[in-house]
């Protein structure tokens, strides 16, 4: 069973070669580069879990192709190697993100725990990631959903004041109607005692009034 892809970047071919063997040995799918065009050409090309890169090169270093694959390949962990006299920037990338590193000449029993004990530590850096980015989305969409509710809650307290606007409203106009029947009761009921004061006065007094 297949344990992963893995780059072996080096230049050189002698150096790729064992390392390559040995790590097919144990299942691991693995292709190779000999500078820095030809990893950055591999890793444009196809997905790798880990990337073995040595540190001095010819044109552009490992390290400058560590900090390429920060950008362009995030899911790809690195692990270095590198001569003891470069042990230090070894040690000083790591604390940007590399996994480990191995040391020239390289001891095949320390190479294979290393790589296995990397591809474990990047296991679990993306298992972590993942939690993250998952209760990231978690977290905006329920976000999303109490401000989808505040929405809905301002929009029921603008149709509740509406309403008591309307109702203040139709009570405004239920007094002045009130007023108004009020007014035109009190009206009739003049003009109707009125007439029955007129209606009692005798048939003379009707006439005087008439004329």
């Amino acid at each position: 069973m297949q344990k992963g892809q893995i780059l072996i970047v080096d230049d050189e071919e002698d150096v790729r070669e064992v390392i390559q063997d040995t790590l097919e040995e144990l299942g691991f799918a693995c292709a190779t580069a000999g500078d820095y065009n030809e990893a950055c050409a591999a890793l444009s090309g196809q997905h790798f879990d880990l990337a073995l890169v040595d540190i001095m090169m010819p044109g552009k270093s490992g390290v400058e192709l560590f900090q390429e694959m920060a950008r362009t390949s995030v899911d790809t962990g690195v692990l270095f190697v590198t001569a003891r006299s470069d042990l230090r920037q070894a040690v000083s990338v790591m604390q940007s993100g590399a996994l480990d590193y191995v040391i020239k000449p390289v001891d095949l029993s320390a190479l294979e725990r290393t790589v296995i004990r990397a591809m474990e530590k990047r296991e679990e850096t993306l298992a972590v990631e993942g939690a993250r980015r998952s209760l990231e989305e978690r977290v905006l969409q329920q976000s999303q959903l109490l401000e989808a509710r505040l929405r809905e809650i301002a929009a029921l307290n603008r149709l509740l004041q509406s309403a008591v606007e309307a109702r203040s409203e139709i009570v405004e106009v239920g007094e002045q109607v009130a007023a108004c029947v009020r007014e035109t009761a009190s009206t009739l009921q003049a003009l109707a005692q009125r007439v029955l004061q007129v209606s009692r006065l005798p048939r003379s007094d009707t006439e005087a009034l008439g004329g």
